[in-house]
């Protein structure tokens, strides 16, 4: 799987290139290196905001409001950070389609 981000600190921190100083940033460290477990192989890779255009909308989208979204464009509003969720749910438990072989 080639996971890209738009973040060069993250991006160094998880390949571990570079340490985790922050305690913030530590918890979702840690977060993110369990969900990585589950691959066979990753690639992390660092990819400017400026060459991303989907990320780009996607950060506008942060500080504007949800008016007016293009199809398909689903927002969820968290009650907190997402590495205090630690309830983790298999992707596929009874499919049998062209998702099986990458969930596996």
């Amino acid at each position: 799987m080639l996971v890209r981000g738009d973040s060069k600190l993250v991006i160094e921190q998880i390949r571990r290139d570079y340490g985790v100083k922050s305690e913030v940033l530590l918890k979702y460290h840690t977060k993110a290196l369990t969900l990585t477990k589950g691959f066979e192989y990753l690639l992390f890779e660092y990819i400017p905001l400026s060459q991303n255009e989907h990320a780009d909308h996607l950060s506008r989208l942060a500080i504007t409001y949800f008016g007016d979204l293009p199809p398909g464009v689903h927002v969820e509003v968290r009650e907190h950070p997402i590495h205090m969720d630690c309830s983790i749910r298999p992707v596929l438990e009874e499919a049998a389609d062209w998702r099986s072989p990458i969930a596996r």
